[in-house]
């Protein structure tokens, strides 16, 4: 039986395009049916966001991941969310990315926050391998999705038909061009006697048909598969001419020994040398945008372009490689806009921490600080230990604090919140759902009092807030509830909400940093 996708409760169901894929929504569950064989392949291709509930039935979820799957046995599933359009998206990696320029993505030392990149940097090349990585893994066990595409593309190339005419002996025309047969009776000069007493002409027109494998699609792939060549052969290069390599070298230089071992099969067919060099990006070529193959060698390197602006740590890389997680990208992107405003009401910070190292990469870690001169700091996910004497039993890790003078305000970015009302309100047994919840994104109305428990149970905190995408500002002090970001005043001390847009005006984070920050 074909597969059959519908929605689960009271979940939107999916939509069906005109070419054929689907599109989801973050924040549904689907039930998918199908054969025991579909149902296991498709929980294969889609490991992390589909549940096999019984032989041929299947629970797809795809929580804060947005992006485009290609899973053979369903098709292409387009997962969207209802907050963030794909162009909300594209501006928050690019804010970051501004945002985070100077930052010093390097693989093995450590240097301050200014940072300025030129040429082929390791530091970008490091990144890029941390993406190669993953389309070609150095193990010869794990599938590599890269190759697989690649071997799509070779089993059938996308071709172009040319067309002529040219003269030939009639005993050789395979297909005679039937336009020019009675011009070649009318005006032929030579004449060859077939069966006994019949004539014909000597020499006939033939229409000739062949396909070319040189199309700008073709000349894309072998572009990508280039441009990785390059940075494994720069990679190399560089890690040679170190006087003395230590280990993490050493098990670089392996790795991508490895890595080259699984693309040097793909790099010699003999396709590569019927096709020319690349000169143009065909983005509107929809062999590139929707034939299996093209279209995820397209996206990879979509991707790979994007590594090299902005660094992610591994597993984070690995994340948006399978489809973007809106709410850690989201939370990323709170922390860069703040820091932007800071920088905008005081000026640039003198001291950053070092960047947490990985045998890949560099990313900003958990406890990442900058600071300012006048003893302003902004910390990225500080724990705080639980305060002796108090009921709290676990540790507290606001997502950003920012302390201004020895006191402390407190920012949570939430994804999920649509709006702040009822976030006061708060159900019975929400404690014990909240951890659970919040590693799926769900934030239920307990935000607020959440918000509370950091003042609390946290020394010096004066104000903490919460930035989700939504439209209405609110700001709940001792005395009033403020609905307009120019009454809150400095000192006030209370819970707020601060709605912050991805490619929009940030008018409100900027009046409260402004604030804040002020002598």
């Amino acid at each position: 039986m074909a597969m059959h996708i519908r929605a689960r409760g009271l979940s939107k169901e999916p939509v069906v395009n005109t070419d054929g894929s689907l599109t989801v929504r973050t924040d549904a569950r689907y039930i998918v049916e199908g054969t025991p064989g579909e149902i296991s392949q498709m929980c294969a291709g889609l490991s992390g966001y589909s549940e096999q509930m019984a032989e041929s039935v299947a629970l797809l979820r795809f929580d804060n991941v947005v992006g485009t799957f290609h899973i053979p046995p369903l098709g292409t599933i387009h997962v969207i969310s209802e907050k963030l359009n794909a162009q909300s998206i594209e501006g928050m990696l690019y804010d970051i990315s501004q945002t985070a320029a100077d930052l010093p993505f390097h693989a093995t030392e450590a240097s301050r926050f200014q940072f300025h990149r030129t040429g082929a940097d390791p530091q970008i090349l490091y990144h890029l391998l941390v993406v190669i990585q993953h389309l070609i893994p150095p193990e010869e066990w794990k599938p590599s999705p890269l190759l697989v595409a690649l071997q799509a593309v070779l089993a059938d190339p996308h071709r172009l038909l040319r067309q002529t005419i040219r003269r030939v002996g009639t005993p050789l025309s395979k297909r005679p061009h039937v336009a020019h047969l009675v011009q070649d009776v009318a005006s032929s000069v030579e004449w060859a006697q077939v069966a006994g007493t019949r004539w014909i002409p000597s020499m006939i027109t033939e229409e000739v048909v062949w396909d070319i494998v040189d199309t700008p699609e073709n000349r894309f792939v072998k572009h990508v598969l280039t441009t990785i060549r390059w940075i494994i052969d720069e990679l190399i290069r560089l890690l040679k001419v170190q006087p003395d390599r230590d280990a993490f070298a050493q098990s670089v230089l392996g790795n991508i020994h490895r890595i080259l071992n699984r693309l040097r099969p793909v790099m010699h067919q003999p396709l590569w040398a019927h096709i020319g060099p690349f000169t143009f990006m065909p983005t509107t070529s929809t062999v590139l945008r929707r034939r299996y193959g093209y279209q995820q060698i397209y996206h990879m390197y979509l991707d790979l372009l994007r590594s090299s602006r902005v660094a992610w740590s591994d597993d984070t890389v690995l994340t948006f490689l399978q489809g973007r997680d809106v709410a850690q990208l989201y939370e990323l992107w709170v922390f860069f806009s703040i820091l932007r405003e800071v920088n905008g009401a005081i000026g640039k910070p003198h001291k950053a921490d070092r960047i947490k190292r990985s045998e890949w990469g560099a990313a900003v870690p958990y406890g990442y600080q900058v600071q300012w001169p006048n003893n302003t700091s902004l910390i990225y996910n500080w724990t705080y230990s639980r305060p002796r004497g108090t009921a709290y039993s676990v540790p507290l890790r606001p997502d950003i604090t920012l302390e201004v003078g020895g006191f402390r305000h407190l920012f949570d970015a939430k994804f999920r919140r649509k709006s702040v009302t009822d976030m006061t309100v708060r159900d019975e047994n929400e404690e014990e759902m909240e951890v659970a919840l919040e590693r799926q994104g769900d934030f239920l109305r307990g935000d607020i009092y959440k918000m509370h428990t950091y003042r609390e149970a946290i020394s010096n905190v004066d104000t903490v807030w919460i930035c989700y995408p939504g439209a209405e500002f609110r700001f709940f002090s001792r005395a009033a509830i403020i609905s307009d970001p120019a009454d809150f005043a400095n000192g006030s001390g209370g819970v707020g909400a601060i709605p912050l847009v991805p490619a929009a005006a940030h008018d409100e984070l900027k009046s409260v940093v402004q604030k804040l920050v002020e002598p």
